[in-house]
């Protein structure tokens, strides 16, 4: 009904499994990893645990899309089901003819079909929905099926997908045969408050919303602290809050909007959340028992103490009440181990060695590393660091840098007389998230932000200039309030006084990439908007590269004003430097070839799949198929070295690519 008031094609919070409006934050995609790895290497049974709402039916239709062509699938919907009942399920869903009714003579059926499958190089997957419904006796049929294999190799692959009741019901002990054999356990938990706000302008997005958030900041506050960031509760403020908008006829979703939503939800009444609750471990819920022992105890005892003739002082509470820790995000683990997705910090966590998110990878052959060595290519980030000093030369004194209108209006290829120019400055580095940054105590004195004096700090104007630029920037990113007063001032900023850019594009869950030596042909291979400056006075001018053609492109100053300059006047008169700020859909490293390990590899494979460059089933190791693969994406998108290595470049020109037409880009004719 709200649809088009709010410019939407689609609506955007139904509550059906559709895989369109699942948000792969990192904590999905390790889980999606790690549930393919285990599909294609055989790994027999696995489980997927996740509460009431959090998404688990929805990750399932996505794995499904993600399956090889190699892979069977059957889906069992209905957990009620008897041990002949359930074989029979999966036939039907195989599009296999029963033979027979009783079960000996169906699982029969399916041996025979499995091994047929398994001799033309097939896998069958069977997806087991609302696990923890299932019988005892009906999960012992499970693990029956899973003893289905040959020497080498399991014939059926099997994803129970439940509740936590599920895993509770694998300590029993007739089950402990079932539960020793899952291989991989992967666990779906809210999501935390950063990944909250990207979840509804994710599925806004995928609505067909053209412009800004409806929602405010502290709307979108408001409904993760009543959700709990659990999805299905997100999705049902959320309708009903626009539905609120739009009869009252506002755009901006509100904190005041977002209560009246969540009134209308629980019906008037009051107290306890009727649509979350907390998961708690066992290790949890023993602790609570113990706890409420002791205080039973302990008021037993002083009751006693009490009419015994002791009478107790003035009782003084002392300390402050904790803070309710985030909700945890999305984690996949194996029988040895768990590994967190990315935390709800606004601001870049501190860098650390990238781990496997699912079982240790096995150990590739010599002749295919999974990581290769260092190399220093192009397509590398390196820290910014001041330009070497140039040695002294008999030259005469360089001439003065021509104006920006004299660069703008001028259509000769010599721009600059015989003279040597002086050297460029660098933008400001806070190094991209991901990449050891330099010690605080030398930040300012070896990175600068736009060009900024290295032994004073940065001027109010310059800085004002900065943020300006950032604002509209993020303005093309969908950030609504990205130009008030107030929030510029809320910015971060680095020691020297320039603004801590990273930081702000974490703020929006945007990252940011800095280039410290780069062309006009690798921003056009990139596509993405970029902050770079022209240095044509003391201090530098920052701009905005807001397009770029064949023989020209388009910079937006920080007033707002735009010149076209031609390319030939433009390339040696910038600093080779640019600032890239992106959306970091999958959750990569900043330069995966330095911090390849399975999860990055199965992640940008299925992307590079998905896009028609590499074909099934999903290379296990950076191998020369997958190499191939990233050739022909870096040939198509024109202007990356096609070197095979996915470098910060490629990775930027990827995420632009997967984003379509959600994301802004500088190609003109938005290209992708």
């Amino acid at each position: 009904m709200y649809e088009a008031f709010y410019s939407l094609e689609d609506p955007p919070f139904v509550l059906t499994p559709d895989p369109r409006f699942l948000l792969r934050s990192k904590g999905h995609h390790e889980i999606l990893a790690a549930l393919l790895y285990g599909i294609t290497s055989q790994k027999g049974l696995m489980a997927l645990v996740g509460d009431v709402g959090t998404g688990k039916t929805t990750l399932c239709r996505a794995l499904l899309g993600e399956l090889p062509d190699s892979v069977q699938s059957a889906l069992v919907l209905n957990p009620h089901l008897s041990d002949a009942e359930l074989i029979g399920t999966i036939l039907d869903d195989l599009g296999v003819e029963r033979r027979g009714t009783a079960k000996g003579e169906l699982l029969a059926t399916l041996s025979q079909y499995l091994l047929a499958a398994g001799s033309e190089g097939k896998t069958v997957l069977v997806i087991v929905d609302e696990a923890q419904q299932m019988s005892v006796e009906s999960l012992e049929q499970i693990r029956i099926l899973s003893n289905l294999e040959t020497a080498t190799r399991k014939l059926l692959q099997i994803l129970l997908v439940g509740q936590p009741e599920l895993e509770e019901k694998l300590k029993l002990n007739e089950l402990r045969q079932l539960d020793q054999r899952i291989g991989i356990r992967c666990y779906l938990k809210p999501l935390p408050r950063k990944e909250t706000y990207r979840y509804v302008e994710h599925r806004l997005r995928i609505a067909g919303l053209p412009g800004a958030l409806p929602f405010t900041r502290s709307a979108l506050g408001k409904i993760h602290q009543y959700s709990h960031g659990i999805p299905r509760v997100i999705n049902l403020v959320c309708d009903r809050a626009l539905m609120a908008g739009y009869s009252n006829r506002v755009r901006e979703i509100t904190p005041t909007l977002v209560t009246s939503a969540v009134r209308n939800l629980e019906g008037g009444r009051h107290g306890r959340n009727r649509y979350t609750r907390t998961w708690s471990s066992g290790g949890k819920l023993r602790r609570a028992a113990v706890v409420a022992g002791a205080l039973t105890v302990l008021g037993a005892g002083g009751a006693a103490a009490y009419w015994g003739g002791w009478h107790p002082g003035p009782l003084k509470l002392t300390g402050r009440l904790a803070k309710p820790a985030p909700a945890p995000a999305p984690a996949v683990s194996t029988p040895a181990a768990t590994v967190p997705a990315a935390s709800a910090s606004p601001a870049p966590p501190p860098p650390v060695a990238p781990a496997p998110a699912f079982p240790a990878p096995v150990s590739p052959p010599t002749s295919a590393p999974m990581m290769a060595p260092p190399r220093a290519s192009q397509n590398a980030v390196a820290r910014p660091l001041l330009p070497p000093t140039p040695e002294p030369t008999a030259t005469p004194a360089p001439m003065p840098a021509p104006s920006v209108a004299a660069l703008a209006s001028s259509s000769s290829p010599t721009v600059f007389g015989p003279a040597v120019p002086a050297p460029p400055r660098p933008l400001a580095a806070p190094v991209a998230p991901g990449v050891i940054p330099p010690a605080a105590s030398s930040l300012a004195a070896s990175t600068v932000a736009l060009s900024a004096p290295i032994d004073a700090k940065l001027s109010s104007p310059v800085l004002e200039a900065q943020r300006q630029l950032m604002a509209r920037l993020l303005a093309l990113w969908g950030v609504r309030d990205a130009s008030a007063d107030r929030v510029l001032a809320a910015w971060p900023t680095l020691p020297d006084g320039s603004l801590d850019i990273a930081g702000t594009a974490a703020r929006y869950q945007l990252a940011a990439t800095y280039l410290p030596s780069t062309s006009l042909a690798d921003l056009r291979a990139i596509g993405l908007p970029a902050l770079v400056e022209l240095a044509d006075a003391p201090a530098g001018r920052p701009y905005l590269l807001r397009s770029i053609g064949a023989e020209t492109a388009a910079l937006i100053s920080p007033s707002g004003e735009e010149a076209r300059f031609a390319l030939n006047s433009l390339d040696p008169a910038w600093t080779r430097s640019a600032w890239i700020v992106w959306r970091n859909v999958d959750q990569l490293p900043p330069d995966p070839w330095q911090a390849m390990n399975p999860t990055v590899l199965t992640t940008i494979a299925l992307r590079l799949q998905k896009l028609g460059y590499l074909t099934g089933p999903l290379p296990g190791t950076y191998d020369g198929r997958f190499q191939q693969a990233v050739r022909r994406f870096q040939k198509a998108v024109g202007g990356l070295q096609e070197d095979g290595m996915v470098g910060p470049r490629t990775t930027m020109a990827l995420s632009r690519v997967v984003g379509g037409r959600f994301s802004p880009t500088i190609l003109e004719g938005g290209a992708q």
